[in-house]
């Protein structure tokens, strides 16, 4: 595979082969104490017997550091570089490139301390590749993927890129779904985090991933599917009072 960084939070690939395999998953909240590093080992695991070309990451890698109730008690690491450090050792390691864009709870640090975590952790995995705060775009032969973590105003992002995407993939909800927004077509990615108590109760998680294999030259779709966590992979969870 080769690589291009280019601007407006870009990254061109080439495969060398139309026929790609990805993998999406969001919303890890590394180092916090509902993270659930044995799924995204899991996951990494199933992604290299399945030949996955590549795997993205929706932002919140980490859970931050911010100041709603009981967030800092529920943290296994409270400091910005006790959370980059466990990140660079502990992500799991693979012959598939990951890109990577930040979400609201890696930019807590960026408030705190003016530090971008997600650019400091890649920064030391060759394997790991960061495309920018909360949105990105990978372009794959004829094939632009964007993708979004929050609120960003989407649309007004694509208008100022003049940029169309044929795939669209959002972290920060914790649930899978898929949905049209304004023409647009979006995929809502599951988390891998176990629920988290002074979250909103109405919430519905939902662990897991999600696989697509697309041709990136006629951009269509061959196959997609929610890659729904085993159940004795969901032997472990913890809700804190």
């Amino acid at each position: 595979m080769r690589m291009k960084l280019a601007e407006n939070n870009t990254i061109v690939l080439n495969f060398n082969k139309s026929v790609i395999k990805i993998m999406v998953i969001s919303d890890t909240h590394l180092c916090c104490k509902q993270e659930r590093l044995d799924l995204l080992e899991y996951y990494y695991e199933k992604a290299e017997d399945m030949g996955i070309d590549l795997v993205i990451h929706c932002g919140d890698v980490v859970d931050g550091f911010l100041r709603y109730y009981n967030q800092q008690a529920n943290l296994l690491y409270n400091t910005y570089e006790e959370q980059k450090e466990y990140v660079i050792a502990f992500y799991p390691k693979s012959y598939m490139p990951t890109i990577m864009i930040s979400g609201n709870h890696d930019k807590s640090w960026l408030r705190l301390n003016g530090k971008d975590i997600v650019a400091d952790i890649t920064s030391e995995r060759k394997d790991l590749l960061y495309l920018g705060d909360s949105y990105g775009i990978i372009s794959i032969g004829n094939l632009n993927i964007v993708l979004v973590h929050g609120h960003r105003e989407l649309e007004r992002d694509l208008k100022r890129l003049n940029l169309t995407p044929n795939l669209i993939f959002r972290g920060h909800k914790h649930e899978f779904a898929k949905y049209i927004f304004r023409t647009l077509r979006v995929v809502q990615i599951p988390c891998l985090v176990d629920h988290i108590s002074h979250t909103d109760c109405r919430r519905n998680f939902t662990l897991g991933a999600y696989y697509i294999r697309v041709d990136s030259e006629s951009r269509k779709v061959l196959s997609s599917s929610l890659m729904p966590c085993e159940s004795k992979a969901l032997k472990r969870s913890l809700h804190l009072k």
